[in-house]
């Protein structure tokens, strides 16, 4: 007997194809969390260092209302 070879339906891909693209897939997938993860960590400490700032004027200039620091 003669193996016959197995026919792909053009609208069906390789499983070797199809793995690889999973994999760039993930790959792409991976990439963006991680840019999505340092956008929220950028974020994240420059709201905390921009409030340590403000609350620090804010003293300052009451300290200075008050009289009890001088400029």
């Amino acid at each position: 007997m003669s193996k016959k070879k197995k026919r792909i339906k053009s609208y069906e891909f390789d499983p070797e194809i199809g793995r690889a693209i999973e994999k760039q897939a993930q790959k792409q997938q991976e990439i963006e969390n991680k840019r999505k993860r340092k956008k929220r960590t950028l974020i994240f400490w420059g709201g905390a260092i921009f409030g340590v700032v403000v609350i620090a004027a804010i003293s300052v200039i009451f300290l200075l209302a008050l009289g009890l620091m001088e400029w």
